[in-house]
């Protein structure tokens, strides 16, 4: 099942998906929401924003094929945390070690602003029974007003009380 809690984003990733950018008009976009990646209990977590638009809405894995991979995976590979420097798809062969990576988000926002809402409807795929992605949240974004504190206290909060219709985001891995 794909989640269409949030009906601007699932209208916006597909339509993302359908019309691309001319530079990927040969890829089939991914046009779901992505997935977390690595392993829950990791002692090392990553967490961003939302997927890039072209980036991981376009290959099914966050952080891959967009301006942060360029760093993120090389950086996470040569202190040994994944098996090679960089991600180019879903199927590339690539294992994180230790690491978690997520986004407050799941889908790709249009103008990459995301509702409160939206962050809300979001937040359970980010929990896992007592386990919170508090180890060290880095998520800056200022022009949102989305800092180091804001994420932990939205992520401190309770469970929220709606019914999310996925029940769980596969693990790549």
């Amino acid at each position: 099942m794909i989640c269409q809690l949030c009906p601007r984003l699932a209208d916006h990733r597909q339509k993302i998906a359908q019309e691309k950018r001319k530079s990927f008009r040969h890829w089939t976009y991914w046009g779901k929401p992505v997935p977390s990646f690595g392993q829950w209990n990791a002692k090392l977590p990553i967490l961003g924003l939302a997927p890039a638009v072209h980036g991981a809405n376009r290959t099914g894995r966050m952080f891959t094929r967009d301006r942060s991979e360029d760093f993120l995976y090389d950086s996470l590979h040569r202190f040994g945390f994944c098996n090679q420097p960089s991600s180019q798809d879903r199927n590339d062969g690539l294992k994180l070690s230790d690491t978690f990576i997520s986004a407050a988000l799941h889908c790709a926002p249009p103008t990459n602003k995301p509702t409160p809402e939206e962050l809300e409807n979001c937040r359970p795929h980010l929990l896992k029974g007592n386990y919170c992605f508090l180890s060290s949240p880095s998520a800056k974004h200022s022009d949102r007003k989305i800092n180091q504190e804001n994420v932990r206290q939205y992520l401190q909060r309770s469970t929220p009380t709606h019914q999310c219709p996925v029940k769980k985001i596969k693990k790549i891995n």
